[in-house]
């Protein structure tokens, strides 16, 4: 996005997304998923099913909200949701 000045505007803030592997799968075909520069590698996305512990949830949502300064939206399924609820 330009700024008014015609600059590239470099707070730009991108969307984490946790959700079932085919609601992923469809973001990142759309372009939305990401991947930082080594030697870290983190990526916006993580794909939850039944086997997914609440602590890798809760990890990945504190990496979100508190570590990753380029991410200003987290979208969370709704089964994804209710497995951190219901734990």
């Amino acid at each position: 996005m330009r700024s008014k000045s015609g600059l590239r505007d470099t707070s730009e803030k991108g969307v984490a997304d946790w959700k079932r592997d085919s609601s992923v799968t469809g973001l990142l075909l759309a372009g939305v998923g990401h991947v930082t520069d080594p030697p870290d590698s983190q990526r916006n996305f993580l794909v939850c099913d039944s086997k997914t512990e609440k602590s890798t949830i809760e990890s990945a949502f504190n990496r979100f909200t508190k570590e990753r300064k380029d991410i200003g939206i987290v979208l969370i399924n709704q089964h994804v949701s209710q497995v951190t609820i219901a734990c």
